[in-house]
């Protein structure tokens, strides 16, 4: 993996910033700029760790880090992204006005989100395994194609209910001001 992996994030990253040096708007740019730093430091801590594999300290950093960055990107996804958490809301805690009838979508994908969130942990789990090397990486790139078809299917549902609740067309009769 090493440092490749952490080149997507380091991009978002980098545009965060950028779109904070144009705006001098700290949130949302800068909170979410900080979620890219930490998946940079996730990928650096676990690159560090598969390459001293019997180092306790490098396992520590690894699972502090690691844990750290699932609870701010699944917090992220679930509360900005897809604009769910609100406890007022008519079904608790999703938000007031969904594009879908049926309500447990939402609460499978809140279950989902943190669970695939955390793939770091089967390499915690599995490190001394042979087959770890092939098997592994196959089922967790599975489950983040999965987590990613999910967030962009609720993400595009709430950008739809956003715009079509706030910026509905109205019908406005023509005025004849000088007639």
């Amino acid at each position: 993996m090493g440092f490749m992996s952490t080149v997507p994030a380091l991009w978002r990253l980098l545009q965060c910033i950028r779109r904070y040096y144009n705006s001098k708007m700290w949130f949302p740019h800068l909170v979410n700029g900080g979620k890219y730093a930490f998946t940079v430091l996730h990928y650096m801590m676990l690159s560090i760790w598969q390459r001293n594999t019997g180092s306790q300290p490098a396992k520590a950093a690894f699972i502090a880090v690691a844990s750290i960055n699932s609870i701010y990107v699944t917090v992220w996804d679930i509360a900005m992204d897809w604009s769910l958490l609100d406890p007022y809301a008519k079904h608790p805690f999703l938000r007031k006005d969904l594009g879908y009838k049926k309500v447990w979508p939402y609460y499978l994908a809140m279950f989902l989100d943190p669970l695939l969130r955390c793939d770091w942990f089967f390499y915690v789990v599995y490190t001394g395994k042979t087959q770890h090397s092939t098997i592994l990486p196959f089922l967790l790139a599975c489950g983040e194609v999965l987590r990613r078809f999910m967030w962009s299917f609720f993400r595009m549902e709430n950008e739809h209910v956003g715009k079509y609740v706030h910026f509905q067309p109205f019908y406005q009769p023509f005025l004849c001001v000088n007639c």
